[in-house]
């Protein structure tokens, strides 16, 4: 557990997110021993890290988080539940949501009866992909697609097989669900513009840096997607979305 805590931590800069949800489930179900534990090792790796990146960047976290696209919080909402919905029933994943999300009809009945002790009614899959979701919709979801919601894809077959598995006993009944499963997860393949392979595509940005690089050595560029651009370019680059200088990235949005 204390290794799972670290790693979560150390892997992005909202890391501390899934071992926090896993402390607020542990503490909910009255595992004292195991939510200590963890909250320990979380307190510990987290403040480290922070103090290291204070001492390296100057702030609490990396430059590329304080340069971002943000906007009110009914538009954030708004277009991560549109992107959900897309990602839902063009992804194929809509089964899936659903077995996670469905364990949380019971709410309503439970707390009269339990207090605030959640377990073991509501399993920790539902849990974390609701408060995950949550978190989706408040950061606006992503322009890159299902990257921050692709964990909930194993998730979401574990809850899925979980509810079936005691209703669905026959052969044949077994056999149909399958087929209906690898018909929805071969969707993208024929709805997601992803899957449009053609052998005439070609990467622009990679071949404008060329270009730029063959036609204007020792220019300067200037540019919004500081990436492939400057790196196959070779030039000198300014990089007007500030995410690689300090100056931009921490000026108040307009």
């Amino acid at each position: 557990m204390t290794l799972v805590v670290t790693l979560s931590v150390l892997s992005r800069a909202d890391g501390f997110l899934p071992p926090l949800a896993a402390i607020a489930y542990l503490f909910l179900a009255r595992r004292w021993r195991p939510a200590l534990a963890a909250t320990a090792t979380l307190a510990l790796t987290f403040g480290a890290y922070v103090a290291w990146r204070l001492h390296y960047y100057g702030y609490p976290l990396p430059n590329t988080y304080y340069a971002k696209v943000a906007g009110p919080l009914s538009v954030r909402l708004s277009s991560g539940f549109h992107q959900w919905m897309t990602l839902a029933f063009t992804g194929g994943w809509v089964l899936y949501f659903v077995a996670l999300l469905l364990p949380w009809r019971r709410i309503i009945h439970l707390l009269p009866k339990r207090g605030w002790s959640i377990y073991p009614a509501i399993p920790f899959e539902s849990f974390y992909a609701l408060l995950w979701l949550a978190y989706w919709h408040y950061i606006g979801g992503d322009f890159l697609g299902m990257r921050f919601l692709l964990f909930l894809l194993p998730l979401g077959l574990f809850a899925f097989a979980r509810t079936v598995q005691h209703r669905i006993t026959k052969r044949r009944t077994i056999i149909a669900l399958a087929a209906v499963l690898v018909i929805a997860q071969l969707q993208p393949l024929i709805r997601h513009p992803h899957f449009r392979y053609t052998f005439r595509k070609y990467d622009a940005w990679m071949l404008t840096g060329v270009f730029l690089g063959q036609e204007y050595p020792g220019a300067t560029i200037a540019v919004d997607a500081a990436g492939k651009m400057p790196y196959f370019s070779g030039l000198t680059t300014i990089d007007m979305l500030g995410l690689n200088d300090v100056h931009i990235a921490h000026q108040p949005v307009k």
